[in-house]
């Protein structure tokens, strides 16, 4: 029994994108193995796209969509199945984010997702349970797209305690890259990052300007 056959779509949004890229793949007859050159993927790779036992990349949606002339109902399909599995209130998180004017957090652990570097998001993947890390990490940085490159970007007020700075995600070159991120987009005049010292009050924190006496702030976090 081929593992295809034990998909049921009406129950999984995966098996149904499974089911669907199979069939409109035979219908447009094309072979495995052509597919896979087109996604620049081998052929063992689209027969685990089409057994749902590896999840439909978000780049290689789009890809088929092209081809087939679908309409983006493949990327539509994986950008909902994302969704349904990181759950509501995230999917009603990133719609509020692309329509924000402010924005406003507060993380004690880790750098806020929409301040992750690439290389920062992937090491906290990794760590998680995530299904697949290449399409969450597409999904994390679109996420920060949508907000830092709108043409009037919002508001963004970040507070961090300082362990999510001091804590080591992946490694000392990965921080360093990190930080200097922070610092970046610290100087981005609609961006404020605060940090919260490790003897403040988590109510009221200090924002870590160094500011000479008359001059303008060095840098925001």
């Amino acid at each position: 029994m081929h593992a295809r056959d034990s998909l049921d779509p009406s129950r999984s949004m995966w098996h149904f994108i499974a089911v669907q890229l199979r069939r409109h793949r035979e219908t447009n007859g094309m072979s495995g193995q052509a597919l896979g050159d087109l996604l620049d993927c081998d052929r063992s790779t689209v027969s685990r796209y089409e057994s749902a036992t590896l999840r439909l990349k978000p780049t290689h949606a789009e890809t088929v969509d092209r081809l087939w002339n679908t309409g983006g109902m493949f990327t539509n399909l994986v950008g909902f199945a994302g969704l349904a599995d990181e759950g509501d209130w995230l999917a009603s998180l990133a719609a509020f984010e692309r329509r924000a004017s402010r924005i406003r957090m507060w993380e004690p652990t880790v750098i806020p997702g929409l301040l992750q570097t690439p290389d920062y998001a992937r090491a906290a993947l990794t760590a998680g349970p995530a299904n697949d890390l290449s399409a969450d990490l597409e999904r994390r940085m679109a996420r920060r797209s949508a907000v830092f490159d709108r043409e009037t970007p919002p508001r963004v007020t970040a507070f961090l305690n300082w362990a999510a700075l001091a804590q080591l995600i992946g490694s000392r070159e990965i921080m360093r890259d990190q930080i200097a991120h922070l610092l970046t987009l610290g100087e981005l005049p609609r961006v404020s990052i605060r940090v919260v010292e490790n003897q403040a009050a988590p109510t009221r924190p200090r924002r870590a300007d160094h500011r000479p006496h008359g001059g303008r702030p060095r840098s925001r976090l």
